[in-house]
């Protein structure tokens, strides 16, 4: 219950991004903008489970898509890894944004659908944030940046609506 009214106190107070989400890792409570694309079971020898965590801030002109990857023994609540991408608008290679979402059935154990963008500058354009359980870090870090950021999606309806909304907002 606590979790919950915390969870809702976070949206209130976080009103750039559309919904807000908080999950407990290590007993630290974190607060991750958006909305869960949903999860996706790891292939035998991988990740139990990755979900994808998706926002649009218009206010802060920026697209955010947090990875939470709980391992084997997820249940216990140590073995989960936080990693969060942002880039802003104008950091985004508009060239490269696609009109629809790329299917994936070989990655994970579960069919899904994702959607990348392209840093324009591909020197750290992308923020990218992590928390990795094997550092015994119980924060968010600054971590070294990727070229692109990808966001996770379990239906293809909800895909295609990220991009069209995104397109929109980028007057594509």
């Amino acid at each position: 219950m606590r979790l919950i009214l915390l969870s809702c106190i976070s949206l209130f107070i976080h009103t750039n991004a559309f919904s807000q989400v908080s999950i407990v890792v290590n007993g630290i409570i974190f607060s991750i903008p958006g909305k869960t694309g949903g999860e996706l079971m790891g292939k035998t020898g991988n990740l139990a489970i990755i979900e994808g965590f998706y926002a649009i801030d218009t206010n802060q002109r920026t697209l955010t898509s947090t990875v939470v990857k709980r391992f084997e023994d997820f249940e216990t609540n140590d073995n989960v890894d936080v990693d969060q991408y942002t880039i802003h608008f104008e950091d985004i290679d508009l060239k490269e944004v696609f009109e629809i979402p790329i299917y994936d059935d070989g990655t994970f154990k579960t069919p899904h659908y994702y959607v990348d963008f392209m840093a324009n500058d591909l020197n750290e354009s992308i923020e990218h944030l992590a928390c990795i359980h094997g550092t015994g870090s119980s924060q968010l870090t600054l971590s070294s940046s990727p070229l692109w950021l990808r966001f996770y999606f379990l239906e293809e309806q909800e895909a295609i609506a990220f991009i069209q909304r995104t397109r929109t907002i980028l007057k594509l």
